[in-house]
């Protein structure tokens, strides 16, 4: 799914061009720029909505959205690499999997004593 910039302010009751134009100002939202009009695709709309719920329903100020942000875009990035991490481990032979299953278990165990 792709919109354009006036699709994405008519989307939600509280937006105004001006607060998206801030927030893709400060780096929260990244559209695809084209000569028409920015782009938003699936993921660009999804974040719209998050910051959106974070402004208007949960009420919290510019600054701590500012927070927030850069914090979710890490905890998006560590799951997108646990993700990765998972795959790899799953592509090794039986072995291999329960040495890394043992060594997690050890480690794991080391850390609660």
């Amino acid at each position: 799914m792709t919109m354009f910039f006036n699709d994405v302010v008519n989307l939600l009751e509280d937006l105004n061009a001006e607060e998206l134009a801030a927030w893709i100002d400060k780096g929260w939202i990244k559209p695809e720029k084209t000569s028409e009009s920015d782009v938003f695709h699936t993921t660009d709309v999804a974040r719209v909505r998050l910051i959106a719920e974070c402004r208007y329903q949960l009420n919290l100020d510019i600054d701590t959205i500012d927070l927030i942000v850069p914090l979710l875009d890490q905890v998006y990035g560590l799951r997108r690499e646990l993700r990765t991490l998972v795959r790899a481990i799953n592509a090794q032979p039986d072995d291999v999997r329960q040495n890394i299953l043992d060594a997690t278990t050890y480690a794991s165990n080391d850390r609660t004593a």
